[in-house]
C-alpha cells in the first residue's frame, strides 16, 4: 500500500501528457501517465510514499510531508499548471482509501495550500485557472 498522487488534466490525451510526465520525473515522486483514464480524463500518477514525513498518518486531516517533497511538488504543480489549459484535479490518497471530500480552489490557492503542507489525506481538489470554476 502507498499514498498515490493523481493529477487529471481535463481534455488532455495520453500523448499530450507523456512529455509533461517526463518533465515531472523528480527524484522523490516520478510521475507517469495513468493509462486507465477514460476519454478526456487521462492523467498522471505517482507513488507518493517517499514524499511523506516519518510521522505521516493517513487518518490525519492532512499529509505530513518532508520539506524536500513540498519543494518538489511545488515545481510539479507549476509545470502542470503551465501546460493545463483549464481545470486540473489533484488527489493524494492512500491506495486503499477513497476520496471523502471535494474542494474547489484556484491555482494560486492550491499552490499556497501545498506550500504549507496542507494537502488533505482524503480530499480531491478541483483547481481552476481563476476564481470562476
Amino acid at each position: 500500500m502507498c499514498m498515490i498522487v493523481t493529477v487529471k488534466v481535463v481534455g488532455a490525451d495520453r500523448d499530450a501528457l507523456r512529455p509533461l510526465a517526463d518533465r515531472l520525473d523528480g527524484p522523490i515522486a516520478p510521475f507517469g501517465v495513468d493509462e486507465d483514464g477514460a476519454a478526456g480524463e487521462h492523467g498522471l500518477a505517482a507513488h507518493g510514499c517517499d514524499l511523506l514525513a516519518e510521522d505521516a498518518d493517513w487518518d490525519a486531516p492532512t499529509w505530513a510531508m518532508t520539506p524536500e517533497a513540498i519543494d518538489e511538488l511545488a515545481l510539479a504543480w507549476r509545470a502542470v499548471f503551465a501546460e493545463a489549459p483549464d481545470v486540473v484535479t489533484v488527489a493524494a490518497i492512500w491506495s486503499d482509501d477513497a476520496v471523502r471530500a471535494e474542494a474547489a480552489l484556484t491555482r494560486n490557492e492550491f499552490l499556497d495550500l501545498s506550500a504549507t503542507g496542507r494537502i488533505g489525506t482524503h480530499t480531491r481538489y478541483t483547481i481552476a485557472r481563476s476564481s470562476s470554476l
